[in-house]
């Protein structure tokens, strides 16, 4: 598949943000595909280049848990990065998984994410979403773990992997989340406003990997595991 990875030292949510803009707008139409692993310097969320963040999470909730945001340079919604693993594929326009169509795009980036999902459980229960399901809200839409959406990864009707692409003629960036846990609930309700239902859709649509009483050790050591995986999955063993 010519798969190249680049690993990223801790950086803050917007710098990395900026970094996968930045890759995208140097690709090599005629290069190698780039698997791009990275990590936080600090809590984080991420949002889609369209969303509000004004409008979508609690300034002094963001403030009291000292949590980072930054804009994507792809769309979707929120993402809270506080129990998950992120990731980012970059795909040249001259790579067997570019494909004109968008939706063939995540199709391809998705199954090898399904693969290295797969490794990480020893499971086969795996499927992609056929298609978009119904929020409980009309907000939820702006959150990527309380909707669903097409293709992306689920197990036991749940989510668990999602992403977003920004697609140029050059290529594309495909930004993925992997769900690990849910984020502690005393996080989720300051952060998170309380006027809709979008707590509710991320703890009946969210699949996740550790219980509710989980350590960090114990989400530190899924995060490794898994990001063994998607080098497996996307580079080969």
């Amino acid at each position: 598949m010519n798969f190249k990875l680049i690993e990223t030292p801790k950086m803050l949510a917007q710098d990395l943000m900026d970094l996968d803009k930045k890759l995208l707008d140097n690709l090599d139409p005629k290069g190698p595909a780039y698997l791009h692993l990275y990590d936080w310097d600090g809590p984080s969320i991420t949002y889609g280049y369209f969303i509000n963040q004004n409008k979508t999470l609690n300034e002094n909730g963001l403030k009291k848990w000292g949590i980072h945001t930054g804009r994507r340079p792809t769309g979707g919604g929120v993402t809270i990065h506080l129990s998950d693993l992120a990731f980012s594929v970059l795909v040249p326009e001259s790579h067997e998984g570019y494909h004109e169509k968008t939706l063939d795009n995540y199709l391809y980036i998705n199954q090898i994410v399904k693969k290295a999902i797969k490794n990480f459980m020893k499971s086969s229960g795996l499927n992609l979403l056929k298609v978009d399901s119904a929020g409980l809200d009309l907000h939820c839409q702006n959150y990527c773990m309380a909707k669903p959406t097409i293709y992306d990864v689920m197990l036991e009707g749940k989510k668990v992997a999602g992403a977003a692409q920004r697609k140029k003629k050059r290529g594309f960036l495909h930004q993925g989340t992997i769900s690990i846990a849910i984020p502690k609930m005393e996080i989720l309700k300051d952060i998170l406003p309380q006027e809709n239902r979008v707590l509710e859709a991320m703890m009946a649509n969210s699949f996740t990997f550790l219980g509710v009483d989980y350590s960090e050790e114990e989400l530190n050591q899924a995060r490794a595991v898994l990001r063994r995986c998607l080098k497996e999955a996307f580079l080969g063993s």
